[in-house]
């Protein structure tokens, strides 16, 4: 087994530090264990004002949160992509309690990308319907998601199956 171990790294802004570990580079509000992420998904995400942000991290000095603003405003593509492997990974966390077993996951994932890669297709054919769909093929659809589970369970049996509604992304 790896040991995890854990380096600071000298202060890259004030009031921030960078902890590298065998896994992962994490930026954390100095002195303390808190991701920047946390404070920007507050702010920017959640759409909280600085006085809320202030009253919920009261335990923080109001420079920490300042600098921790400051420095998203001045590396904001790097913050994104944190924010985006942050959310990653806590949806891999909630898919593995989700499922019962390692390859049903990894089978879910696996068609969910091949879905999102076939969308511009299947939006020709089946927008706005429920598809039954295993590796890159349709093998039942209806405009009834209930009606469609019947069908693929009375056809297919009880089994790991990958449905799901086609429609065109919500972007924010």
């Amino acid at each position: 087994m790896v040991e995890n171990t854990q380096k600071i790294l000298p202060s890259l802004y004030p009031h921030l530090e960078k902890i590298e570990t065998t896994e992962q580079t994490t930026i954390v509000i100095e002195g303390t264990k808190i991701p920047l992420t946390y404070l920007i998904e507050d702010y920017y995400r959640l759409n909280q004002s600085v006085d809320a942000l202030i009253r919920k991290w009261r335990h923080l000095d109001p420079a920490l949160i300042f600098s921790a603003l400051a420095y998203y405003h001045d590396h904001i593509p790097e913050v994104q992509k944190l924010l985006e492997l942050q959310e990653d990974e806590a949806n891999q966390e909630i898919a593995k309690n989700l499922y019962p077993d390692l390859a049903t996951y990894e089978y879910l994932q696996h068609q969910g990308k091949l879905f999102d890669e076939m969308l511009p297709k299947l939006l020709l054919k089946y927008e706005n319907c429920y598809v039954y769909f295993e590796e890159g093929k349709v093998l039942e659809y209806n405009e009834d998601e209930e009606k469609l589970l019947d069908l693929v369970e009375k056809k297919y049996g009880l089994k790991p199956m990958f449905i799901e509604k086609v429609k065109k992304p919500d972007y924010v």
